[in-house]
């Protein structure tokens, strides 16, 4: 027998992965997409109304599990032939998906957006429901909210929902003007105005707005009628315009909430309307929008104050989702300049997104370390520092740009800023010899700074505001001890006055902020309490406590959550 020689050397191989390789999936599906242009292999049409489309089960399958779950189901021997998919949907945005799925490129528009979410949402391809979700909320609008609030209700997009509820909310007022609001369903004005979030500043704007709604259709939304406007806070509106307008037009002609308005004036009639101090005391018709938010300047930190508790709580939904309270590589200051939230540090400055309830960066930043900032007619005042004591910059918020403004004549850290009839009030601050008494005014229109009657007390670490015309400045600390003490200046009679009035701790390096004729003051170093002072009673009250935020923050009024 012949013997075999063993062969030791070792087979040869090559190893061949494209599943890294783009190229390689795209070259794959282009084949399919021709497949199906050729009519080559396929074995399932999808159908909507009278028009059917060839495709191949496979690649249905693989892009949507509504229609997997369909085949999934079928019986063996006997597979579907055709898929038809409600005649809601027109042809062309059918033909988009299914191109979407042989290739998968999809053209998105604020014309074909709408269905193409209805469509995806059916067909459950979640990628496409995100995308169609985002760029709805980047294009909401007053003329296109309701019917994007009604369809994320429809859908059960619960997340996508709160983002347009929060919008409508916002923007009551505009959505009034648009047609769209008299076609709304009267559940879904029952929704909308059953809201306590709405701004509006008069409960009467809320009860106009029905009662067009119901003028539009009066014999086609009587049976409904009663349910819409009882949502109408009718505690709220005042006795003489409940008599003069609603009594005779709502009750008396069309015998609508007749019971609820008499008595509502009943109880105006004996004083026993609990609604009337909060009214008063309140920028909004509803429950009182803005809550306090106590916002570090040196980490993540976003606090809220709960009027419940008279303490600070974690706001989670600004201090981030994993919880946790980290140290910022940088200095930061949040302002609100109109209805809107900004924070400024050295590299950004961010806006915060009321829908998306995340940060959003608008512009460039500028060094905020021991600065004064504060909010203008459109644009954010920064001045003072650390680094540039007698520098000064605006941020126009329409160009989203800074501005380099003339220099102060004091270099001066941890100012006390404020804006007052299109003046800017920069006040003491610390200089390299110590608390400075000194301020100085820019005037935005002149473009100059003055030097103005400097105050009784020197102070650096303070907070000043302006209510009524009259400048307030607050504690802060001179060059030996934390101060309690409030001085005004009075522009126009250009002097200084020393209330009697102290705050009952003493702080600096705190937190205030400023609603109708009140003032509050909230934590600084050493100090943990929440005072508020009534400018017109001249008194002050402790109204509660800071939480984990005592110094070293920025407060402002904003939307709670």
């Amino acid at each position: 027998m012949a013997s075999s020689k063993q062969n030791n050397n070792p087979r040869a191989s090559k190893r061949i992965d494209y599943s890294s390789n783009p190229c390689y999936f795209a070259a794959i599906f282009d084949r399919f997409y021709n497949m199906r242009s050729n009519m080559e292999l396929c074995d399932v049409t999808l159908k909507v109304g009278n028009v059917t489309f060839a495709a191949h089960r496979l690649i249905l399958a693989g892009n949507s599990p509504y229609i997997r779950n369909i085949f999934a189901s079928e019986n063996s021997g006997t597979l579907q032939q055709e898929i038809a998919l409600p005649s809601i949907f027109r042809e062309d945005t059918v033909r988009l998906i299914l191109d979407y799925f042989y290739s998968g490129n999809l053209v998105i528009n604020t014309d074909n957006c709408e269905e193409l979410l209805s469509l995806a949402s059916l067909l459950q391809i979640q990628e496409i429901v995100e995308e169609l979700q985002e760029f709805v909320i980047s294009n909401l609008q007053a003329s296109n909210c309701l019917r994007f609030q009604s369809l994320a209700h429809k859908l059960k997009l619960t997340n996508f929902k709160a983002k347009i509820d929060r919008f409508v909310d916002w923007n009551f007022k505009s959505l009034l003007k648009e047609p769209d609001f008299l076609a709304m369903s009267a559940e879904h004005l029952v929704e909308v105005i059953g809201s306590e979030n709405i701004r509006v500043k008069r409960e009467e704007t809320v009860y106009e707005a029905v009662y067009r709604w119901f003028r539009q259709d009066p014999n086609g939304r009587a049976s409904k009628a009663e349910r819409v406007f009882r949502e109408i806070h009718f505690e709220q509106i005042p006795s003489k315009y409940l008599t003069k307008e609603i009594v005779p037009n709502l009750c008396e002609k069309y015998n609508i909430c007749v019971d609820r308005v008499k008595e509502v004036l009943d109880q105006h009639a004996s004083g026993n309307n609990t609604h009337k101090t909060q009214t008063s005391k309140s920028d909004f018709a509803r429950k009182p929008q803005d809550v306090i938010y106590v916002i570090s300047c040196r980490t993540n930190l976003v606090e809220r104050f709960d009027s419940v508790t008279c303490a600070c709580v974690r706001c989670h939904e600004m201090t981030g989702p994993a919880g946790t309270v980290e140290s910022l590589s940088e200095n930061r200051y949040a302002v609100v300049v109109g209805h809107e939230l900004y924070c400024v540090c050295s590299s950004k400055v961010d806006k915060f997104n009321l829908l998306e309830l995340c940060w959003t960066e608008v512009g460039e930043g500028v060094d905020v370390r021991d600065s004064g900032v504060c909010a203008g007619k459109d644009c954010i005042f920064v001045v003072g520092g650390r680094q540039k004591g007698e520098s000064a910059y605006e941020f126009n918020l329409e160009t989203q740009e800074w501005t380099d403004l003339p220099n102060m004549s004091n270099s001066r850290r941890s100012p006390g800023v404020t804006f007052l009839s299109s003046k800017l009030y920069v006040i003491g601050g610390h200089s390299p010899d110590g608390a400075l008494a000194s301020i100085e005014r820019y005037d935005t229109k002149q473009e100059k700074w003055t030097s103005l009657k400097s105050m009784n007390f020197p102070r650096f670490l303070l907070r000043a505001c302006a209510i009524d015309g009259l400048v307030y400045v607050v504690g802060g600390r001179n060059n030996e001890r934390s101060l309690d003490t409030i001085e005004v200046f009075d522009p126009k009679a250009k002097s200084w006055t020393i209330l009697n009035e102290k705050m009952q701790d003493s702080r600096n390096d705190f937190g205030l902020v400023t609603r109708d004729n009140q003032i509050f003051c909230i934590g600084g170093r050493g100090a943990k309490s929440i005072e508020c002072f009534d400018v017109v009673a001249k008194q002050w009250k402790n109204v509660g406590s800071t939480g984990e935020n005592h110094f070293s923050m920025s407060c402002v009024f904003y939307l709670p959550f």
